[in-house]
């Protein structure tokens, strides 16, 4: 097997990559390289939609009125969807939409239930907020 040698920053890269995607650096690289294979190179089998989608998807979660709340953000359409809770199934426009949904469903008598998406959901796989995928605005 070759190695290369890649900067610090660029391995920490794809080492939150990895975390993101669920899988290893290795098949990060293998990911990026896949479309530039030359011409008449055996090709791998197709990716099943079903790995796709999922490969797209974040884990996040929230925890408030100390209660856990898990989605998945799917950065390619801004979507998050709520899969634990009563929210469950439901899924939002933006993590701001969703945060909202779940301080109006939890916090009913809050007087302004508007929330930072960006800053409310928090990452599994880093423990960072979803600020640190999307930047701020």
């Amino acid at each position: 097997m070759k190695q290369i040698d890649v900067s610090d920053e660029t391995y920490d890269r794809l080492r939150f990559a990895a975390q993101v995607f669920g899988v290893s650096i290795t098949e990060v690289v293998e990911r990026m390289v896949q479309p530039h294979r030359a011409a008449g190179a055996e090709s791998a089998s197709p990716e099943p939609p079903e790995a796709a989608e999922q490969a797209r998807q974040v884990p996040v979660h929230v925890v408030y009125q100390n209660t856990r709340v898990q989605g998945l953000f799917e950065p390619d359409t801004n979507l998050l969807k709520i899969t634990t809770g009563d929210l469950a199934g439901r899924t939002y426009s933006s993590p701001s939409s969703a945060a909202i949904a779940v301080v109006e469903k939890m916090n009913p008598g809050r007087a302004f239930p508007q929330t930072n998406g960006r800053t409310f959901w928090v990452v599994d796989s880093t423990g960072k907020t979803l600020r640190s995928i999307l930047g701020k605005r």
